[in-house]
């Protein structure tokens, strides 16, 4: 097992721990009992070990918690394609004042083309940077009347 899967168990003992402390807490109050020489001792424990333990979680968060590559490569990926589709609906708002009523064409290459001649004979101009992830490469288009992506398969 992965060290950072044993610190994340001993992270969620301690705080279901300190739970039940505290609602135990809350029943004495309740009760009558929270003036107790020996309840407010432990109390004085259970807030001493909780500071450490927060300390202890800080200063070892990088080891608990680790960040995954591919999470954030996906991440990257997401925001780009969010950004590249912010960017198209801007461009729609421009043709027309809704963005629905604008043409929304998806066009699927199954070669890579540089020249991209299809596109410009329809008369579609590129805009914004592509995305390339795994063999595809997503491109936005844009023309007097509509928005175009291009799905290119590598």
């Amino acid at each position: 097992m992965k060290q950072g899967v044993w610190l994340k168990g001993l992270v969620a003992i301690f705080a279901i721990s300190m739970i039940a402390q505290l609602a135990y807490f809350g029943y004495l109050v309740v009760v009558g009992r929270s003036f107790d020489l020996v309840v407010l001792i432990w109390v004085a424990i259970v807030v001493f070990v909780t500071l450490v333990g927060a300390g202890v979680i800080i200063a070892f968060r990088k080891r608990i918690w680790v960040r995954d590559p591919v999470a954030d490569e996906l991440r990257a990926l997401r925001l780009s394609v969010s950004r590249q589709f912010s960017q198209a609906r801007a461009r729609a708002k421009i043709i027309s004042r809704d963005p629905m009523d604008a043409s929304w064409v998806l066009f699927l290459a199954v070669q890579q083309d540089n020249r991209a001649t299809t596109m410009a004979e329809l008369g579609y101009v590129e805009f914004g940077d592509p995305i390339y992830h795994k063999g595809l490469t997503i491109t936005t288009w844009t023309s007097p009347t509509g928005i175009a992506y291009r799905i290119e398969v590598a």
